[in-house]
């Protein structure tokens, strides 16, 4: 994630939360905070906390299995034009280390949900996911103008 240039609007906000549904939620509330005072619009936050929910509650019930001693580490870099984003955990690799396509599922094939990458490729751009050493790193940026 790269230093804060000219063209941030303030410092990054980074945080690092336990893998449960209580420190995810708070985490969630503290980004949606950290986009309004760096004055994104409401329905920039609205979609920003959607990506946000899906990717950090699958690190959290996938990544790590639902084991709430995990660590979960989020990035974000606001520029005037996006909101660029690190998120990093050291649990359980992405099958074939590769993201799912996030294509559209169709409803009548789930049992429940199935739409978060969908949902995440729709949302955001220049998504990449690696696993390097013992950790996974899934980046992205946010058009939030």
């Amino acid at each position: 994630m790269p230093l804060p240039s000219d063209d941030t609007l303030r410092a990054p906000f980074r945080r690092s939360l336990d893998s449960n549904p209580i420190a995810v939620r708070e985490a969630l509330a503290d980004i949606v905070a950290f986009l309004a005072d760096g004055g994104v619009s409401e329905d920039g936050r609205a979609q920003a906390e959607l990506v946000f929910a899906e990717v950090l509650n699958n690190i959290e019930e996938h990544a790590y299995a639902g084991r709430d001693d995990g660590r979960i580490d989020v990035t974000i870099l606001l520029t005037p034009q996006d909101a660029r984003v690190d998120v990093r955990d050291r649990g359980v690799a992405m099958p074939d280390h590769t993201t799912p396509d996030g294509v559209a599922p169709d409803p009548a094939d789930l049992p429940e949900g199935g739409f978060g990458w969908f949902l995440i490729y729709t949302l955001t751009q220049d998504l990449t996911y690696g696993r390097v050493a013992d950790e996974n790193r899934l980046t992205f940026t946010m058009a939030l103008a």
